[in-house]
């Protein structure tokens, strides 16, 4: 159905199509370019990858710089890409190459949009690894402007894109003045180059696993909030989603949170650690996480955080992990981490640094964060069929 403003209502099938050209393992060439869905960020940059003659043992799909390729696993992870050179990719990334009708660039973001998205994993097949089929993609409801409306409405969102990413490398940024004054402070504390004294984690701190989840409802207490493994990132408490369950008196005692206290990660990305800071009036956490809090006047919290993120980006974390299935870091293990323990004034000297830092890092981020709606919100304008 064409609209007054030249609009038409179509599938993506009708003005794009699917251009699957199967490499086999033994074509592949020297420093071939590779892209598989690792390689994709959820923003559309790609980071690719070159392969040696032999090292890929399974069918590519070959794409060039016309094409748009589309991450058919877990859609709701947006690993969407436009490719500016020719390649090989995943057979779990669709290469689609547009019609004359369909500009590239209105393609990717129209992949992109949140409604887009949400379509095309609620009609994904597979429960664990939900896949989107070329059926169901190229089926999906399309709405076309004229060539001259799409390219405008590509060049505005490429410049919204583009406004994001430099906010985000400003945190980025951040992050890397924040380690380059602990290491100029500190010096390497894989190697303790400096010949710092050295405690055991467990004779500063006391570390807590949090509470095994438990449909069962104790009665005597509300339900309360608790931390997950995904609600910590390095440096940061993610609370865009937090769950509850209740706990009794006794287990509130136990598992508490106060400002102050370093949640580091059981397993996934091992280590990973974040200061809670009293965000919520009550906080709990589950067993996937290690409460540590300091019990030594020689140890700053700050100081901590910082050197576990040193260790485990190092490989130094990982060498402590039990590895029996899948990567975790014990109590006892985290217990007998060996820790560097600089002088108490440089300590504070430190937590001064990092606390400016930081502050400057949520002004960066609470604009990202308004960016991101911002950006959100036009893509649902720019999408929407003119009448």
């Amino acid at each position: 159905m064409q609209t007054s403003k030249g609009w038409r209502e179509t599938k993506l099938g009708a003005v794009a199509g699917l251009d699957r050209v199967v490499v086999h393992p033994a074509a592949i060439s020297h420093e071939s370019v590779y892209v598989g869905l690792e390689h994709v960020d959820p923003d559309g940059t790609i980071a690719y990858q070159t392969v040696a003659a032999g090292e890929l043992r399974s069918a590519k799909f070959a794409f060039s710089g016309r094409h748009v390729l589309y991450g058919k696993l877990r859609p709701y992870l947006r690993k969407v890409g436009r490719p500016n050179t020719a390649g090989i990719c995943s057979t779990d990334i669709l290469p689609i190459l547009v019609g004359p009708d369909l500009d590239r660039d209105y393609l990717f973001h129209w992949l992109r949009q949140p409604r887009i998205v949400s379509l095309a994993s609620a009609r994904s097949d597979g429960v664990n690894l939900p896949r989107v089929s070329p059926k169901t993609l190229l089926g999906l409801p399309f709405s076309l402007p004229p060539l001259e409306e799409q390219r405008r409405i590509a060049t505005l969102l490429d410049k919204a894109v583009a406004v994001r990413r430099n906010q985000q490398e400003s945190i980025r940024l951040l992050n890397e003045l924040l380690q380059s004054a602990f290491l100029e402070m500190f010096g390497d504390l894989v190697r303790n180059d400096k010949g710092w004294d050295v405690a055991l984690l467990g004779e500063l701190c006391e570390v807590q696993l949090g509470k095994m989840l438990s449909a069962k409802a104790h009665g005597g207490a509300d339900p309360i909030p608790y931390l997950r493994n995904a609600n910590v990132q390095w440096r940061r408490i993610d609370l865009s989603s937090v769950f509850e369950m209740d706990f009794s008196n006794t287990e509130l005692a136990k598992f508490d949170l106060r400002p102050g206290d370093l949640l580091v990660c059981e397993g996934g990305e091992v280590g990973r650690c974040a200061i809670w800071e009293g965000q919520l009036a009550k906080c709990s956490f589950q067993k996937a996480l290690h409460r540590v809090r300091p019990r030594d006047s020689r140890i700053r919290i700050e100081y901590l955080q910082e050197l576990l993120y040193s260790l485990a980006h190092a490989g130094a974390l990982a060498k402590s992990t039990s590895k029996a299935t899948i990567a975790h870091l014990t109590k006892v293990q985290l217990q007998q981490l060996r820790l560097p323990l600089p002088s108490e004034d440089l300590q504070d000297r430190f937590v001064r640094i990092y606390r400016s830092i930081l502050q400057a890092r949520k002004r960066q981020e609470l604009r990202l964060n308004h960016m991101n709606r911002l950006f959100e919100s036009l893509s649902h304008q720019a999408f929407q069929m003119q009448r």
